[in-house]
């Protein structure tokens, strides 16, 4: 009886130590995705006409889709929910 939690004692924490791994790096893919997608929306915002911006917004978050966590706004770079 004593072997049998032992072995579950072990199975949970190889599964905790999985699942704390896979949040780790999904956290860490998501922060590279948000820097580019942030870098990107700068350049942007730096373009010289408001129209101009607003076309390279609105193609940024065609090809970010539901990477940019919402939609951009072209007023100060914030995401707009």
């Amino acid at each position: 009886m004593v072997g049998v939690l032992v072995g579950l004692l072990i199975a949970m924490m190889l599964l905790m130590k999985w699942l704390v791994e896979h949040q780790v790096s999904a956290a860490a893919e998501r922060r590279v995705r948000e820097t580019a997608v942030r870098a990107a929306a700068a350049l942007c915002l730096e373009l010289k006409s408001h129209a101009a911006t607003h076309a390279c917004l609105k193609d940024l978050q065609a090809k970010s889709g539901s990477d940019a966590g919402g939609r951009v706004d072209e007023g100060d770079g914030r995401d707009a929910r």
